[in-house]
């Protein structure tokens, strides 16, 4: 498959939904990284959670739906890791996430709400389970943030 090289970003600025912050971006080996296309719901987690049933097809529409990517920080992007702490461990809890901790959630406060949300919105719009602790973390924290 040929690539469309006539539609590339090649600067400009991003507002970061995972630390809060302003990134200037411009493209090139060196700067490239600063910023990453994310899966919300990470592939490892959409394949484990039903994913893996899918038809190829599925997968690919899956992994390249606009619905399920955010663009982020390129380092809050690599610590998020699969986005859920599939062995009990809590290696992938980020500093502030101290509410659910097998879920990662962003550093940034002001955001965890939007994205548990809209982790949990991909979750159900395609189908893809939870565990049992899994869904119990996201309704408590969704509560939370409703009472808020």
């Amino acid at each position: 498959m040929a690539r469309d090289r006539q539609c590339r970003v090649t600067a400009g600025m991003l507002h970061d939904p995972y630390t809060g912050r302003d990134i200037t971006f411009t493209r090139g080996r060196t700067t490239s990284a600063k910023v990453q296309i994310d899966h919300v719901v990470a592939l490892l987690d959409a394949y484990a959670s039903g994913a893996r049933d899918w038809p190829q097809a599925k997968r690919v529409a899956y992994a390249n739906s606009a619905d399920v990517l955010v663009a982020s920080d390129g380092p809050a992007n690599m610590a998020k890791g699969v986005g859920v702490d599939f062995n009990g461990t809590a290696r992938y809890r980020s500093a502030s996430n101290t509410v659910a901790p097998d879920i990662w959630l962003p550093d940034n406060t002001a955001y965890q709400c939007d994205y548990m949300a809209h982790r949990a919105r991909i979750k159900h719009d395609w189908a893809l389970s939870m565990t049992a602790r899994e869904k119990q973390q996201t309704v408590t924290f969704l509560a939370q943030c409703a009472a808020e």
